[in-house]
């Protein structure tokens, strides 16, 4: 017998033996092509849709509403109420004009919303030359306004407002009730303009001999609608009313007058708390109360962090002058997943990738009246 006469009987079990081992390392060679196309088609991917999400933030930002949450950067996680004013990107605001402050404070998007149609935006204008003043408008429902008849010394006869502003250890309390005009007290199927006459708040119900505050200013515009359509008929059914006050502040105007420049914003305008009450005829509870629970707050920046994926981060800057400072910085919030396999992730993560290993940085700008604002985003 040949010396190698035994190898022969194996040579088909061999050939069979070595094309599968083939075929596997075939099989596993492609799975790792695979897998390397897929990281890179996702990592493309991935680049392309924190670009568009880059987009989707600047152009939010570059809105009104956006503009003034970069105005008024959050500061801690405190409650809502009391209500503190906020800058608007705005110079001034037309408060006696219906159309121009409604317009002014929903693109601003800086209305606080309350329960039963109720909505308050508290501000000032960035302007620190406008006058003082803080501005305030909102919507509430009641039934039919009641006037104050002009001469009557009480006030409590009639729907009102009672509006509270507290800051640097002062408080400025007004009781404004609601008196229609001569010309237009006729009630019209379009609805009732009116106005908030200011006074100074007394102890007393009594306001024999008091004069008016002269440099408060307010205006309610109450819709001639129903909320509830099928009580058209009913003349004193609920309907909704809009209203705007700018509220003299003498702390703001004296700082106006100092031999320094005044710091506008006001450094402590967090600080400010501003209470509006709307008060039925009499002594019953408030139609509307700013410091209700339940209050929803407008757009701020942290609301930007349910864009931003897990490792993501969003840095905004403030680029006025000298060094860039940071404003706000936020990250994508970790999910809790399912732990793939730990070799299979090790495999992936070997994988060679184009450009893999630079991190994904994109930058923007934002301009405001106020400054410009650096967007840089870090995947």
């Amino acid at each position: 017998m040949k010396p190698l006469a035994w190898l022969a009987s194996f040579r088909l079990r061999i050939v069979f033996r070595s094309s599968f081992l083939l075929l596997a390392l075939a099989v596993v060679a492609m799975a790792v092509a695979v897998l390397q196309e897929e990281k890179q088609r996702s990592y493309d991917n991935y680049q392309a849709s924190l670009a568009k999400t880059k987009e989707q933030i600047v152009a939010r930002l570059r809105h009104p509403a956006g503009q003034l949450a970069l105005l008024n950067p959050p500061r801690g996680e405190g409650p809502v109420t009391p209500l503190r004013p906020v800058m608007l990107p705005f110079s001034a605001i037309d408060f006696d004009d219906q159309g121009k402050v409604r317009h002014a404070v929903e693109m601003a998007g800086c209305l606080v919303q309350y329960k039963n149609y109720g909505s308050l935006c508290v501000a000032i204008a960035n302007n620190p030359w406008a006058g003082g003043f803080i501005y305030a408008a909102g919507t509430f429902v009641s039934s039919t306004l009641l006037p104050h008849r002009i001469g009557n010394e009480f006030l409590d006869g009639a729907h009102r407002l009672r509006v509270v502003v507290s800051l640097r250890g002062e408080t400025y309390r007004w009781v404004a009730p609601f008196e229609v005009p001569s010309r237009d007290e006729r009630r019209r199927a379009s609805g009732m303009r009116g106005r908030f006459t200011g006074y100074v708040e007394l102890d007393d119900r009594d306001y024999t001999g008091e004069m008016p505050v002269k440099e408060f200013r307010g205006w309610v515009w109450q819709s001639g609608r129903c909320l509830d359509a099928t009580r058209e008929s009913d003349e004193n059914c609920e309907k909704k009313s809009f209203f705007s006050l700018r509220l003299p502040i003498e702390a703001l105007r004296d700082a106006l007058f100092q031999p320094e420049k005044p710091q506008w914003p006001p450094p402590d305008l967090d600080q400010f708390e501003v209470q509006v009450e709307v008060l039925p005829p009499g002594d019953g509870p408030a139609l509307f109360d700013s410091n209700a629970d339940g209050a929803v707050p407008p757009f701020s920046l942290n609301d930007l962090t349910s864009l931003l994926l897990p490792g993501e981060t969003l840095t905004i800057q403030k680029t006025d002058r000298g060094e860039p400072t940071n404003l706000v910085q936020l990250h994508g919030k970790d999910e809790v997943l399912e732990e793939p396999s730990p070799l299979l992730t090790r495999l992936i993560r070997k994988l060679p990738v184009e450009r893999y290993d630079a991190p994904v940085e994109l930058a923007d700008e934002v301009v405001t009246p106020m400054g410009s604002y650096r967007i840089l985003f870090h995947g």
